[in-house]
């Protein structure tokens, strides 16, 4: 059974209808996260946790069960073929600059490839507000322990000449490169996303420093 989007082969029927609703290349691929025509109604992802929080349960996984999923992964290793098909990708990503994207599982939206859901609802909510946008190809120079590296901003809105940062949990690498920045760039965590009314809620441990919220525009 294979993909009829992308060709990939499938086991049995339901992991083709599961694939082929994802699928990059299924120009209605559903996304979970977010639906265009009602941006303020995200459906938030769940799990048995999640469900359990809800209903004011408290879920648990059996010590027969963390030892059956023990039991099972204990001593697997990779192949030498697998090792060498890593090596090559690895490499393969290095020499073409991607680096830092190869191990992202990127989204695709309107030709153009995210490395995160809040970053596609992000540019949503831009044409919601008939503002333009770019995704980035270039990109800027920084220094990190000694050694140069290569800084690519999510986003970018021509009419303002302003780069846009989407942030999940900020790293102290993080705030070197966006202090060695000198474009104009704005830096939205999950609490600026909430106040836009992208997401329903926000994470108190997932905030930026106060000293890099600043606006350059209001959305």
């Amino acid at each position: 059974m294979n993909c009829k989007y992308c060709g990939k082969e499938c086991k049995n029927n339901n992991s083709l209808h599961n694939h082929e609703r994802l699928c990059k290349e299924n120009p209605n691929r559903q996304f979970t996260y977010f639906a265009i025509s009602d941006y303020n109604k995200i459906r938030i992802p769940s799990n048995q946790f999640i469900k359990a929080k809800n209903e004011g349960k408290i879920f648990e996984v059996s010590k027969e069960t963390r030892e059956k999923i023990g039991k099972i992964w204990k001593g697997k290793k990779h192949s030498n073929e697998t090792k060498q098909l890593i090596q090559n990708t690895v490499s393969k990503n290095i020499s073409n600059n991607n680096w830092h994207t190869c191990f992202t599982k990127q989204i695709k939206y309107k030709n153009e490839y995210f490395d995160s859901t809040w970053e596609v609802l992000f540019v949503q909510y831009l044409e919601i507000k008939n503002i333009k946008w770019i995704r980035p190809k270039n990109y800027f120079e920084y220094k990190w322990e000694n050694s140069i590296h290569r800084y690519y901003p999510d986003i970018y809105l021509p009419d303002y000449n302003l780069y846009i940062e989407i942030k999940g949990l900020p790293s102290d690498r993080d705030y070197c490169k966006w202090e060695q920045f000198t474009e104009n760039l704005d830096i939205y965590d999950s609490y600026d996303l909430y106040n836009l009314g992208i997401l329903q809620e926000y994470d108190n441990r997932l905030l930026i420093k106060e000293k890099f919220r600043f606006k350059h525009i209001n959305l």
